[in-house]
């Protein structure tokens, strides 16, 4: 399995054991983040660094229990991988509304630099160069 497959792999067991710290630990130090989902988070702005990256899944999981399965991965460049995401947030009532997502990843030394969220598979299979 290629290294980048593998760190975003890893990434994601930790945020399934609501692990932010040792989630936090796959981000560069600079990483950069645009989230796919809205509300509160504002899909618009732009997440720079370690500690807005953990805001990021800090927030995502307030108040939901957020379970995330990997449905396809796409090697998409020397660095960069492509997934189809399930995300299965659980309300405090227990209602799940799962919501597919599409995660382009730009890894570098291991660690994950860049994330962009789409809510469209097309928009994401161009932003990969893959359309």
């Amino acid at each position: 399995m290629p290294q980048e497959i593998e760190t975003v792999r890893d990434f994601y067991e930790a945020v399934n054991r609501r692990d932010f710290e040792q989630a936090e630990l796959y981000f560069h130090p600079e990483v950069e983040i645009y989230p796919a989902i809205g509300g509160e988070l504002d899909a618009r702005r732009r997440y720079r660094g370690r500690e807005e990256g953990r805001e990021v899944l800090e927030w995502i999981a307030d108040g939901f229990e957020v379970t995330v399965e990997i449905e396809e991965v796409i090697e998409a460049g020397s660095n960069l991988v492509l997934q189809r995401e399930r995300w299965r947030p659980r309300g405090r009532q227990g209602i799940e509304t799962p919501i597919e997502l599409y995660d382009l990843y730009e890894v570098e030394a291991g660690l994950i630099r860049r994330i962009n969220g789409f809510r469209d598979r097309e928009e994401a299979l161009n932003a990969a160069g893959l359309a």
